[in-house]
């Protein structure tokens, strides 16, 4: 495993060969053309602009076997024990059936990577900033793209305050349980974004300097809709201890204004900032909707909560 993670570094580090096929093309032409070795070397300099002496080496540089590898800066021991250690639980997982995630902090980031790479996680239980998720390795083709999505998350999970992994997986025929927690030393992936989108970034920034009573949290705790978890995007508390969850729906994809209204009824201290456009004739004068154009205004964000207040 060692031995193929520095391979990899090596090469992912290794210089951009220069116009190889190229260079055979006009070599192997000016040979069966008559010339000579040196002549067709130097033809070569000439046709492609590299150097008469670099010519040889450059030939054959584009295949794998004859890369120049050169040691990649930076690169440290313990770092490369990270490396190590992520590529050999990743392959672990690559031959789980079945898994459960028991994580607090990073849900959203991991359940966003899980979407995007394939991996179905399912819901087994929520309590306070505590999240369990399951998952079971598709059937047929689909297999495969989901145990590789199960391993795409090590990266994402390494930002959890705490979390656990069990994978029951299978190697050689024979099954055993795979146990991963935040204790071990696994190679982070790069940091979560700290917002969605700008839209989300500016209010943020606007409603803190407009309203010093209020504190803003990001990404509080999921809420169990069913059996779908929902993430608001900040929970507003005001120094009487009173708290509402807010969430801005940019609605990049317009299916999901079903799932946003499902949620804006099922959880009754949720506001919900939708543009304009998107909201239903019949939901107008909701008083927990905020519509918006291009930006959420603060102030009536503002005036829906202080309403909900009392």
């Amino acid at each position: 495993m060692a031995r193929h993670c520095l391979l990899a570094l090596l090469r992912a580090h290794a210089p951009r060969p220069q116009l190889p096929a190229r260079l055979r093309r006009e070599a192997f032409t000016a040979v069966a053309a008559g010339m000579s070795r040196a002549q067709a070397i130097e033809h070569c300099a000439k046709a492609t602009g590299v150097a008469a002496a670099a010519v040889e080496t450059q030939l054959f540089a584009d295949l794998p076997l004859q890369r120049p590898l050169h040691w990649p800066a930076g690169l440290h021991a313990a770092h490369f024990a990270l490396v190590v250690n992520q590529a050999l639980a990743q392959g672990l997982l690559a031959t789980a059936d079945s898994a459960r995630l028991e994580l607090r902090g990073a849900a959203r980031a991991t359940l966003r990577t899980a979407w995007l790479h394939g991996a179905d996680l399912q819901v087994a239980a929520i309590g306070g900033n505590d999240v369990q998720l399951r998952w079971h390795a598709r059937a047929g083709r689909d297999g495969a793209r989901s145990r590789r999505g199960l391993a795409t998350l090590l990266p994402v999970l390494g930002w959890a305050r705490e979390f656990e992994l069990r994978a029951r997986c299978s190697i050689d025929g024979r099954a055993a349980t795979l146990v991963l927690d935040h204790r071990d030393p696994l190679l982070p992936g790069p940091e979560p974004r700290a917002y969605d989108s700008a839209l989300e970034q500016r209010f943020a920034a606007a409603f803190l300097a407009a309203a010093p009573q209020w504190s803003l949290l990001r990404e509080p705790q999921p809420c169990l809709v069913g059996s779908e978890l929902v993430f608001p995007d900040f929970e507003l508390r005001h120094r009487d201890g009173h708290r509402l969850l807010l969430e801005i729906a940019g609605l990049r994809q317009p299916a999901a204004l079903a799932g946003k209204l499902a949620a804006l009824h099922a959880l009754p201290l949720l506001v919900l900032c939708l543009p304009r456009a998107a909201v239903p004739p019949a939901l107008a004068q909701h008083p927990r909707i905020v519509p918006f154009a291009r930006r959420v205004e603060v102030g009536a964000v503002l005036r829906c909560v202080e309403a909900l207040r009392g």
